[in-house]
């Protein structure tokens, strides 16, 4: 259960504060590849050639910063998440044996 304050704290099960990490939100898609004023390959001018080929490589360099930025987020969840069920399954077996302790 997520605090309503909105600061990074979660109740433990047994009653205490836990620090949950806020993960950053995912970065913005990249613009659109710009469309060139000539067709590839159409132009005779060298430099509108070189500044269609200058778009791309940009282009192609947001795409990769976007998806390895989701990739790292994710795989910050993921190990976060990893902890959660790890210490839940700890508590779940140290509890079981206190039972089995009581009873006999």
């Amino acid at each position: 259960m997520a605090s309503s304050s909105g600061d990074a704290t979660e109740w433990d099960s047994d009653g205490s504060f836990e620090y949950v990490p806020k993960f950053p939100k995912s970065p913005p898609p990249p613009l659109p590849l710009p469309i060139s004023s000539a067709s590839e390959g159409d132009s005779d001018d060298p430099a509108v050639e070189i500044n269609d080929i200058n778009n791309k490589l940009a282009h192609n360099s947001s795409m990769v910063h976007y998806w390895t930025e989701k990739c790292v987020g994710a795989e910050r969840k993921l190990a976060y998440v990893t902890r959660q069920v790890n210490k839940a399954h700890y508590i779940e077996r140290s509890t079981d044996f206190e039972l089995k302790e009581e009873n006999g």
